[in-house]
């Protein structure tokens, strides 16, 4: 008879992100997903009342202490083959199951020590590799001994031969992964423990449930076709050249980086996969003395534009000595896209549009160098909306390079007015940008006399700028900053907010107003903020 083990590391994300951050250990701390929401928190966090689902606005008022990082897919996947690759020292039969939980063959073990003797081998191996919290399971089926690693008052639990069905009689059908619409049908019907389900005829869980009800009932009665298999290796796509002497130009450095792409490009086009990242590695008579990750805008298994890509990163951080040996390493991967849409772009104003088009490769070696001298936080940015109390802090700019999903739209998308690219509202930050003019009426049409601007992003200053403002019958009529007088055309009724308990009292009047600065024939439109505590006006930022 095969018997399984179950490796259960419970919220194994957050543990992934502690392991390689020792700060984020014992502190409350939370990965947030998509629309800023709580995915996942440490215990910690969820002792301050931090919840799954909560937006991050509303964790952090629950626990002003709260760490977060983004939900990164890539380093999970990548920690849980790490770990199955070191988990085949226990057993050689590992597969994963889900994100941290991992199946081991435990067959043939009485000579071995014996079953608890496996599963403290297997808890002492999974703290060693920094995983300290993890249980073990161990029964004839696979569902039976994943219920058993859930078993929160031991570290471990055994089944014996044969009781997989006894065990799993006096627990609750909720444990079973089938759809939520059976469970709730079965307990519409009674039937809240799978032993109540397996005294049922099969024939008519069939008829009335068709093969998911059949499923069901096999898992209940320990029936489960899943085995742990031989874990399949990962080729590995690197190169090293040892060029036997220091090197320091850039020409020489290119020379040697475009035969390595060239054979790494040749591979990855045979499995039909294209690189997402690149790791330089630089070393000096075996002395590793400098890695540097690249992280492509887009995917690519094309040596030119790869090479082109190595070579704005070398101009941009120069290498500090010269090296001897050279590593190319493609740290991710994705399948290769046959079809790409071309990135059109080129009107006299620097607008995409479909009659003046230019190669996509060119235009994404502009981003990408854009990424590679000002920083991927900085060079492409869009706006998003922001769930703040205040309306300074109600909108933000966010890098535009920081998923796939948003890589693509990039690549595929088509610029759409002055100031749009479709799906992304994409903005390049520039210090020396033409302001457009602005309609004298653009607030009364689109937001009402008493409504701040909806569907714009206040650009701030890294400080407010305080300003003198005068008055003409109790209404702002005009405002001096730094010397230059600025008219205002139009304004918005204040918007008055106080409070916030979790932070310092302040009490300030949010006003937007169209203004024109003094001889020049241009409009902008800026929050002009009164704080009642200090009695100052300030210009918080302009609105793009």
């Amino acid at each position: 008879m095969s018997r399984i083990a179950c490796l259960r590391i419970p919220k194994f994300q957050i543990v992934v992100h502690q392991k390689y951050e020792p700060e984020l250990r014992d502190k409350p701390f939370a990965l947030i997903g998509g629309r800023s929401r709580v995915m996942l928190c440490s215990p910690e966090a969820a002792k301050r009342y931090v919840r799954t689902g909560m937006r991050l606005s509303e964790a952090r008022a629950a626990c002003s202490e709260l760490l977060w990082r983004d939900y990164d897919d890539h380093l999970y996947i990548g920690a849980q083959k790490e770990m199955l690759a070191n988990l085949v020292s226990l057993s050689p039969r590992v597969s994963s199951h889900q994100v941290g939980v991992f199946l081991l063959d435990a067959s043939g073990l009485s000579l071995l020590g014996g079953e608890n003797y496996f599963a403290r081998s297997v808890i002492k191996f999974v703290s060693q590799k920094g995983y300290l919290e993890s249980n073990v399971g161990i029964a004839d089926s696979a569902f039976a001994a994943i219920v058993a690693a859930q078993n929160r008052k031991r570290r471990w639990y055994i089944v014996e031969p044969g009781n997989d069905r006894q065990f799993l009689s006096a627990l609750s059908i909720d444990l079973l992964p089938v759809k939520r619409e059976l469970k709730e049908t079965l307990c519409g019907l009674g039937i809240e423990r799978l032993g109540q389900l397996t005294a049922l005829p099969p024939d008519q869980i069939v008829a009335r449930f068709e093969n998911e009800g059949l499923l069901a009932y096999n898992l209940a009665c320990g029936i489960d076709t899943r085995r742990p298999s031989l874990p399949i290796l990962e080729q590995s796509f690197q190169c090293y050249v040892d060029i036997g002497g220091p090197v320091e130009s850039l020409n020489d450095t290119l020379f040697v980086i475009k035969s390595m792409l060239e054979r790494l490009t040749q591979l990855l086009q045979q499995e039909g996969l294209c690189a997402e990242e690149i790791v330089i590695c630089f070393y000096s008579d075996d002395e590793l003395i400098e890695e540097r990750p690249v992280r492509l805008i887009r995917s690519s298994n094309q040596s030119k534009f790869l090479l082109e890509v190595l070579r704005l990163s070398i101009e941009n951080k120069k290498l500090e000595r010269e090296f001897t040996s050279l590593r190319l390493i493609v740290s991710r991967t994705t399948k290769e896209i046959f079809r790409q849409i071309p990135v059109l772009s080129g009107d006299e104003n620097g607008i995409p549009n479909e009659d003046n088009g230019v190669s996509s490769e060119s235009f994404l070696l502009l981003v990408q160098k854009l990424n590679t001298r000002y920083g991927t936080d900085n060079a492409l940015v869009k706006p998003v909306a922001v769930d703040q109390y205040t309306a300074d802090k109600a909108g933000a700019w966010q890098p535009v390079i920081s998923s796939k999903k948003e890589v693509d739209s990039v690549s595929s998308g088509k610029r759409k007015g002055k100031n749009r690219i479709q799906g992304s509202d994409v903005s390049i930050v520039s210090s020396d940008k033409k302001r457009l003019a602005i309609a004298v009426d653009y607030v009364k049409e689109s937001a009402g006399s008493s409504a701040l601007v909806s569907g714009l992003v206040l650009k701030k200053h890294i400080s407010p700028l305080p300003v003198f403002v005068e008055f003409q019958n109790s209404k702002p009529q005009a405002f001096t900053s730094e010397g230059r007088l600025y008219k205002i055309h139009s304004i918005t009724n204040p918007e008055c907010i106080s409070g916030l308990w979790w932070e310092a009292a302040f009490r300030k009047s949010y006003y937007t107003a169209l203004v024109q600065p003094a001889s020049i024939n241009e409009f902008l439109l800026v929050m002009l903020v009164y704080d009642h505590e200090c009695r100052t006006w300030f210009v918080e930022g302009e609105y793009d």
